[in-house]
């Protein structure tokens, strides 16, 4: 019954591919076309090395933050697109199983918004992508584990140090309980220098997770 009414609302408004808008058939799984996928500039090694003294165990990328990649994140993230979730969400989604078949995580959360810029973009993208990655993966989500209590200027604004200083004690753990001992998978869209990931995974460390994995679409960082 699910599936079709998903066909049946494909057939009123199709899907289109997130890259380049062109129509897809009703029965497709991501809303990418073929000649765009070719294109995605996936990352030649999904785990990226993490900096010295830096609190997550492990960063799961995608892609480089290029292309039609970074074209689609800004959209996703500014311009009112969080039905790209899904479609990034599926492809990250591959990419986290195969870490956690190893591993194993025992929950997903996100990078949280400050309660100020969610009212003015209206969706947290990370926590689109938290949810939609729990979906296809069947790992408990928890989004709401974290509490981002400056409200820091955007971090693509600003040079290296300033993007530490700037969320620097900006997050704090709203209950501890739920990572207390736990593998924690923490999603973010897009990685930088990695000081808002690094921050988010160290106040969770300091709760008691026992370990904390980062896993982003994409990083403009050179491995």
């Amino acid at each position: 019954m699910k599936n079709m009414l998903k066909t049946l609302l494909n057939l009123i408004f199709p899907p289109k591919c997130i890259f380049c808008g062109c129509v897809l058939n009703v029965t497709c799984e991501m809303e990418i076309c073929r000649e765009c996928y070719g294109r995605i500039p996936f990352t030649g090694s999904w785990e990226m090395e993490t900096v010295y003294g830096s609190c997550c165990s492990r960063i799961i990328c995608l892609c480089d933050y290029s292309g039609i990649i970074k074209d689609a994140l800004v959209r996703f993230k500014f311009h009112n697109r969080p039905g790209y979730g899904k479609t990034l969400a599926s492809l990250l989604a591959d990419k986290v199983t195969s870490f956690a078949a190893d591993s194993g995580f025992d929950l997903i959360t996100c990078v949280p918004l400050h309660p100020n810029r969610l009212i003015e973009r209206g969706y947290n993208q990370s926590e689109i992508l938290c949810r939609e990655l729990g979906k296809r993966t069947g790992m408990p989500v928890n989004t709401h584990i974290l509490k981002r209590i400056k409200n820091t200027q955007a971090q693509s604004l600003l040079a290296g140090k300033e993007r530490y200083s700037n969320v620097k004690e900006a997050f704090q753990v709203v209950d501890a309980e739920p990572v207390r001992g736990k593998s924690v998978l923490l999603v973010d869209d897009i990685l930088t220098t990695g000081n808002t990931l690094n921050e988010c995974a160290r106040v969770l460390k300091n709760a008691g997770a026992a370990e904390v994995t980062a896993a982003v679409i994409a990083s403009g960082r050179k491995y």
